[in-house]
C-alpha cells in the first residue's frame, strides 16, 4: 500500500474508533417503562475458592432471580469468575477445592441465574488474557465491559441516571472506606457526573449518599464474599460480614431528587421496597 493511502487508511480508523468510544461515554441504555428498576450488584465472589460464603451467595442470587424488575450487575474481580491467580500468587491453588473446569462451571451458573445488565471485568478476569471465559459466557442483553463502564439509563419519560460503575476507584485512606468513591465523584477529570459510583475489589462495604455540586450522589462499595481470609489476618485488616451486595433501587417517577435512588446493603430488604415501589 503507498504511504498517502496508508495514512489515510490510519486516519479513517482512527476516527472510526474514537466515534465508537465518544458513542459510548457514557453507553445508552433505554427502559421499557417508567416502573422502578432494582440493580442488585455483586462484589467479589471468587466462585471457584474454598473461602466464598456460598450460602450467602446462593441466598443473593436467588433475591435477584426472584424479583420482578431487578437484574444484576457484575463488579469483577473474580465475582463471577474463578480465582484465577498468577505470577508467585499461583502457590494459592494448592488451597483450591475445585478445578479450573468446575471454576467455569460455576461462573457460568452465576451469569445464567442475575441475567446480568452489567459484567465488569476485574483484575482476576484480565489475568485470564484472550482465554477468558465471559467472553462466550455472558448472554445477549448483558454488557461485558473492561474494569469500568459509565452508563446511562434512559426512561421513556425523559429521565436520567449516569452509573460510574468500576471494578475499583483510584485512591483509599486509613479514615473513609470509600475515599475513592469520593474522590470520583468529587474530582474525576471526565466531565461525565454520575448519580452514583459503585466499586468492589477491596473486600470492604461502604454506603455514603450526600448533595455535592447541586445533585444528590450514592458512593458505594460491595464487599464481595470472600470470607476469613489469610491476607485480613496477616495485614491486620477488619473483617467485615456484612455488605457482600450493593443494591440500587431507581424511581423515575419521584418527584424529589432524594427520592429517585435509592441504595441498600440488604437485597431482601431492597427487593421488598423494589416491589412495594412497583406496586403503588
Amino acid at each position: 500500500m503507498p504511504t498517502d493511502e496508508l495514512i489515510e487508511h490510519m486516519k479513517r480508523r482512527y476516527s472510526t474508533r474514537k466515534n465508537a468510544k465518544d458513542a459510548r461515554d457514557p453507553i445508552p441504555i433505554k427502559m421499557k417503562s417508567n416502573d422502578p428498576v432494582g440493580l442488585l450488584m455483586f462484589g467479589d465472589i471468587h466462585v471457584d475458592s474454598p473461602q466464598c460464603n456460598w450460602p450467602e451467595l446462593d441466598r443473593c442470587v436467588a433475591i435477584c432471580e426472584s424479583t420482578e424488575g431487578m437484574r444484576g450487575v457484575s463488579l469483577g474481580g473474580g465475582s463471577p469468575h474463578t480465582d484465577n491467580w498468577i505470577g508467585r500468587l499461583q502457590a494459592e491453588y494448592a488451597k483450591s477445592e475445585a478445578s479450573a473446569k468446575q471454576g467455569f462451571q460455576l461462573a457460568e451458573w452465576f451469569i445464567k441465574k442475575i441475567k446480568p445488565l452489567i459484567i465488569i471485568r476485574g483484575n482476576h478476569d484480565a489475568w485470564s488474557g484472550q482465554g477468558d471465559p465471559l467472553e462466550y459466557i455472558h448472554t445477549a442483553g448483558s454488557m461485558y465491559e473492561q474494569w469500568k463502564a459509565l452508563v446511562e439509563l434512559q426512561w421513556p419519560s425523559g429521565r436520567k441516571a449516569v452509573l460510574d460503575i468500576a471494578h475499583d476507584h483510584v485512591g483509599t485512606s486509613q479514615f473513609h472506606p470509600l475515599h475513592g468513591q469520593v474522590r470520583q465523584a468529587r474530582f474525576n477529570h471526565s466531565d461525565k457526573t454520575a448519580d452514583i459510583y459503585i466499586s468492589g475489589h477491596r473486600h470492604t462495604w461502604g454506603l455514603m449518599s450526600t448533595e455535592m455540586q447541586g445533585r444528590v450522589v450514592w458512593m458505594c462499595r460491595a464487599r464481595g464474599f470472600k470470607d476469613h481470609g489469610e491476607y485480613e489476618v496477616v495485614k491486620g485488616f477488619e473483617a467485615q460480614k456484612l455488605g457482600h451486595t450493593i443494591t440500587a433501587i431507581f424511581d423515575p417517577s419521584a418527584y424529589i431528587k432524594t427520592g429517585f435512588l435509592s441504595c441498600f446493603a440488604e437485597p431482601q430488604e431492597a427487593a421488598e421496597f423494589l416491589t412495594y415501589k412497583r406496586g403503588r
